[in-house]
């Protein structure tokens, strides 16, 4: 991850395909940012 990002000051917002946001949240999830700072579509 990004050095220059601090996860826990962030918040995500998906739109678009379930896969795709499964796996993006995947992603941030295992760069340390809280699911319950990931908003979805769906």
């Amino acid at each position: 991850m990004n050095n220059t990002v601090n996860p826990p000051s962030v918040g995500v917002i998906l739109c678009g395909h379930k896969q795709m946001s499964e796996e993006i949240t995947r992603v941030l999830v295992a760069d340390g940012l809280s699911k319950d700072r990931i908003l979805t579509n769906f």
